[in-house]
């Protein structure tokens, strides 16, 4: 660890090091040969299957033209499965490149925080500032190093040795003059937030961030479900083998329509009275209480 103090202002640098980390690398990256090669085949199994059943020649010229009544679900089931497929990979390689190449850097000044996540060519920064900030300290297991903020924890580094970190941890909390132990204050779970409301009144929220991404990923689970019923609906007319699989695709279009909007408009929220809390559904400019 690289550090460099003084009264008022503190730069610390860590990087990946040791060879125990060299065997894990090793692993993920003979699984992410494995992984890549099985994004290619699969994405070019889906792209063979749309341009036959579009243009409604054979997938090979000894093959008969695809059927939409099998090429339609087996398409669905591959593009729901290299999602999955995607995510995990992307996830092993984020993993890969903090084992081999991962710098952390940890700037502490002007009643701030700065966290810089350095991955090769990527690169997260994370700020928080002084009011935000509980305590510094390693988890049970001393893997990492972890801030106490008002909307849980955060992971600050798991580079560098344990007492490297319990170090590090010793220096912040003395900077911004905080208390290592556990506060005794109540702090909000992670995924929630305080605000005020439409009607200017106090409430504890989901986390609106949190909720617009999980609303763009429903919606564009909503867009491929409606865009595929689009086609299947006119199709059963002349094929009405196709009416089954074009009321099931309705079904699960409306349910993540629906999804999607109630994740858009409506949210459920603690109103804070001076006496009493009342959880109360929103949804768009419309508000009723629960209990």
């Amino acid at each position: 660890m690289q550090l460099e103090q003084t009264s008022a202002h503190l730069d610390a640098r860590l990087q990946a090091s040791g060879l125990g980390r060299l065997g894990s690398a090793g692993f993920l990256g003979i699984w992410l040969i494995f992984w890549a090669m099985g994004e290619v085949l699969v994405l070019w199994f889906v792209g063979v299957g749309a341009w036959s059943l579009l243009t409604g020649n054979p997938p090979r010229p000894d093959r008969t033209p695809l059927s939409a009544g099998v090429a339609l679900p087996v398409g669905l089931f591959l593009l729901f499965w290299l999602a999955l497929w995607t995510v995990g990979g992307l996830a092993a390689a984020h993993e890969f490149l903090r084992l081999l190449f991962g710098r952390d850097l940890i700037l502490a000044e002007s009643g701030a925080l700065l966290v810089v996540h350095s991955y090769g060519l990527f690169r997260t920064r994370h700020q928080v500032t002084r009011e935000h900030l509980h305590r510094f300290y390693q988890l049970p297991s001393k893997t990492a190093l972890m801030i106490e903020t008002r909307q849980g924890g955060m992971e600050v580094t798991r580079l560098g040795t344990a007492d490297e970190r319990g170090e590090l941890a010793q220096l912040l909390n003395s900077l911004f003059g905080l208390r290592a132990e556990p506060g005794t204050e109540g702090t909000l779970p992670a995924g929630w937030c305080e605000g005020l409301s439409p009607e200017h009144s106090s409430v504890l929220m989901p986390d609106p961030k949190r909720r617009r991404r999980a609303a763009i990923a429903v919606w564009l689970v909503f867009g491929l479900f409606s865009s595929v019923t689009l086609y299947v609906i006119p199709a059963a007319v002349t094929q009405p083998t196709l009416w089954a699989i074009g009321l099931m695709l309705s079904v699960v279009a409306a349910t993540t329509g629906w999804g999607g909007l109630g994740l858009t408009l409506g949210r459920n929220e603690w109103k804070l009275d001076r006496s009493r809390l009342v959880l109360q559904r929103r949804f768009g400019t419309n508000c009723r209480p629960v209990f």
